[in-house]
């Protein structure tokens, strides 16, 4: 990784200071993004083009996919990218679902229209099985990947992987009314279709807290959501480290959660030259 990142500098590509996979060249406004070998280059086609060749002969490139023109895909690490008109289409891997659907025995389950339920059972509390703990833990490290680019999902994915440790019978059925909300919602792509051009570009957060959601140890869970040019860039669902005395306390900690994520991302834009106006809403 250490040799990629040299040879990119070679290129003429300056590293972020607060982002160490992040390489920029002012000149021609191209950046490129770095994943161990996998490298995702944006700008102008000829510049992109251009930096390819610089790279190809520095380093050995390989199924290098261009994504100008509509209706041209291409995959960035387990991310599928498809370009579309006015901006991409961010999506998945539906075999991650598929897994996790086969793994819980549900292949041919009826799907859900809701993600999660909270419905009590005498056996809420029952231990899994070795073999039904390991499945259990496989099915997370797939709804992890999934989540990524899947809000609608975050919360319960947290849920699930606070369990990891010793799953219950209620984790497993949690876990089960997921998977068939999934089965439902494979075709759910996030798409990054700028607009509001021409106004002054703001960085834009929305927050929110659902206040002591866990009776064991009543903790509240920070969600949030930031914009940029009316795009969602980042989202998140997570569990606040200290406990709320009321909804309002936990609010905050969330409006401070989402404050630091708007203001590391001004950073970032920042060092690429973008005016920006952090918001908080």
């Amino acid at each position: 990784e250490e040799h990629s990142a040299h040879e990119m500098e070679k290129l003429g590509m300056k590293r972020g200071r607060y982002d160490g996979c992040m390489f920029m060249r002012h000149g021609d406004q191209s950046k490129a993004g770095r994943h161990a070998d996998d490298f995702l280059v944006t700008g102008r086609r000829g510049q992109v083009d251009e930096l390819l060749e610089e790279m190809r002969q520095k380093l050995q490139l390989s199924d290098v996919v261009r994504l100008f023109d509509i209706g041209s895909e291409g995959t960035f690490l387990s991310m599928g990218i498809r370009k579309i008109q006015g901006g991409y289409a961010l999506k998945g891997k539906t075999s991650l679902i598929d897994d996790v659907l086969v793994e819980l025995g549900l292949p041919d389950a009826k799907a859900s229209a809701i993600p999660q339920t909270d419905a009590k059972q005498a056996d809420d509390e029952e231990k899994l099985s070795i073999d039904e703990h390991y499945t259990y833990r496989r099915c997370v490290g797939k709804l992890l990947q999934l989540a990524t680019l899947r809000a609608d999902i975050q919360y319960c994915v947290g849920v699930l992987s606070q369990a990891m440790s010793a799953p219950t019978r209620r984790g497993q059925r949690r876990m089960k009314k997921l998977a068939r909300f999934l089965a439902g919602t494979k075709d759910v792509e996030l798409l990054l279709r700028p607009c509001g051009q021409g106004k002054l570009p703001v960085v834009q957060v929305k927050v929110d807290a659902n206040w002591a959601d866990d009776a064991s140890d009543r903790k509240s869970t920070s969600g949030g959501v930031l914009y940029f040019h009316g795009c969602a860039i980042a989202t998140w669902s997570r569990r606040q480290a200290c406990v709320a005395l009321s909804s309002a306390e936990s609010e905050l900690y969330a409006l401070g959660s989402g404050a630091v994520e708007a203001l590391g991302f001004a950073t970032l834009l920042e060092e690429w030259g973008e005016p920006t106006v952090p918001v908080l809403c």
